[in-house]
């Protein structure tokens, strides 16, 4: 399969995961038409929707990995995403998110406590490679910092990697040290504050 085919198939993934988030649960038949009118925005060759076939097959791959479910009833059948399938969006939507910088800082400290077991390193290194990539900045191993709000970031982080409980998100004014770390961030700090 080549790149194009492997992002086509990405785009198809993520769009009818958000369409079932956004409307809760969704007919087939309305997943087909809202497909449609969303992959028309899109810059990728619009030949490879046309056909409801890749649509279908898209909902048949997500059904097998458990992401969505079929929910019958008698008279009505609908689609809708699994707690694996929000945490699959999560992390589809953590790849492109990045903190976006306040025009004017608002002199608070946004500090991230996380604590995964020692048994899963490769999760708390998958962690700490998103917090440096968003561009939090490392105060101690599982402390790190940032002066502008990312709480929308680390939420979705919490429900991709299953991490509620291992995550704790503070809002502090000033601390011992911050100095530096305003430097770092070239930010100011309020003198009066």
């Amino acid at each position: 399969m080549n790149s194009t085919m492997l992002k086509q198939n990405f785009t198809i993934t993520t769009k009818i995961l958000k369409i079932l988030k956004r409307s809760g649960s969704t007919s087939a038949s309305k997943i087909f038409s809202m497909m449609e009118s969303a992959l028309a925005t899109c810059k990728i060759d619009r030949r490879n929707f046309k056909s409801h076939w890749r649509i279908n097959y898209a909902v048949r791959r997500l059904r097998e990995r458990g992401w969505i479910k079929l929910i019958q009833t008698k008279n009505f059948a609908h689609y809708e995403l699994t707690p694996k399938g929000y945490a699959a969006l999560s992390k589809y939507e953590l790849h492109q998110a990045a903190i976006t910088p306040l025009k004017r800082w608002d002199n608070k400290w946004r500090i991230i406590v996380f604590d995964v077991e020692e048994r899963k390193s490769n999760l708390r290194n998958k962690i700490r490679r998103l917090f440096e990539r968003i561009g939090l900045v490392r105060l101690q191993d599982s402390v790190w910092i940032c002066p502008y709000p990312c709480e929308d970031i680390i939420e979705l982080a919490k429900t991709a990697y299953c991490i509620r409980r291992n995550v704790i998100y503070l809002v502090a004014n000033r601390f011992s040290g911050d100095e530096k770390l305003a430097f770092n961030f070239g930010i100011g700090l309020n003198p009066t504050e």
